[in-house]
């Protein structure tokens, strides 16, 4: 129990140098923890009691002279052990995205590397290695559709890939809900597969690299999460709750009937850039106030002395 004590960051022997009375000197160990010297032998007693706690003297009648004859209190009659409430299926209680047996791992490059076990179905195994060896797994995962399901985020540049990846993705036949979307902008095409489960959805999105695509979904999850936040005030407001601000009566019905302070904006509390599984987290949201342009805080000031001398004709 001393190792593993230890190992948490617990320092027992400068909590509790009494507990190790060999290493004390000899002015300072208690007789009543000194395992040659108790007060209350089981043969004899010494002549010369002295002075002691109380506390020291209830422990040495409880055989605690050091550290390793410590031991657990007794279990309670009244409550339950918390140990037996593990339940008896480790891990996570919904189903893998890409099967059982198969892993997805992230090297340094934050390129994916599939592995899977020899159990692993072998269709599953040979498509998701074919589809997703080699492409950019994003570092975060969102919950969408009401977070009901966990969203993970693929990228592969080349778009020429997606022909080949999509008649891998057919082999899944019926088992796997695959959809395909074309997609037109200005920033050029791309092409997005999802793979759908009860408890996920994967995207694998090509045509673009994985700093764009990072960047896109950071712009959307900041959206969602300032969202999320202003909903959260509206309804501590309408519940009468404590608020992040203390705001103003008119600002109050404003949030209320609109949803938002329009003189105020939200921004981040951590950086999603170090810390992107909070980039959707509407507790990492705090409002402040908007800054107004320098020039058009010039512009007021110019006319407000421009009336207050009658100089409007100058002005």
């Amino acid at each position: 129990h001393i190792s593993w004590l230890n190992h948490l960051g617990y320092d027992i022997r400068s909590l509790a140098p009494q507990l190790f009375p060999k290493q004390l000197p000899d002015s300072l160990s208690p007789p009543s923890l000194n395992p040659t010297g108790l007060i209350f032998s089981g043969k004899k007693k010494t002549k010369n009691l002295g002075v002691q706690s109380g506390f020291l003297a209830h422990i040495g009648e409880r055989h605690s002279g050091d550290a390793a004859s410590l031991s657990a209190p007794p279990r309670s009659a009244l409550k339950k052990d918390l140990s037996e409430l593990i339940p008896t299926r480790l891990g996570a209680a919904s189903d893998p995205p890409f099967g059982e047996g198969i892993l997805v791992s992230r090297t340094p490059e934050g390129q994916a590397v599939v592995s899977s076990v020899p159990a692993a179905n072998t269709i599953y195994r040979d498509v998701f290695t074919t589809v997703f060896n080699s492409s950019y797994f994003l570092p975060f995962t969102f919950v969408v559709h009401n977070a009901q399901q966990d969203a993970f985020y693929f990228v592969k540049e080349q778009i020429w890939n997606s022909n080949s990846d999509r008649e891998q993705l057919k082999r899944l036949g019926g088992n796997v809900n695959t959809t395909f979307h074309d997609n037109e902008n200005a920033s050029g095409s791309s092409i997005d597969v999802k793979i759908h489960g009860a408890s996920y959805v994967v995207n694998l999105r090509y045509g673009t690299t994985a700093d764009k695509e990072k960047q896109r979904l950071l712009h959307h999850a900041k959206a969602n999460a300032i969202k999320k936040a202003w909903h959260r005030e509206r309804e501590a407001l309408k519940a009468n709750t404590l608020t992040t601000i203390d705001w103003m009566v008119a600002e109050q019905d404003e949030i209320t009937k609109l949803g938002s302070a329009s003189n105020y904006e939200g921004e981040y509390i951590h950086d999603p850039q170090l810390y992107p599984e909070l980039a959707e987290d509407p507790y990492n949201i705090r409002f402040v106030k908007k800054s107004t342009d320098s020039s058009s805080k010039k512009r007021r000031r110019r006319r407000g002395i421009c009336k207050l001398w009658r100089l409007d004709e100058l002005c």
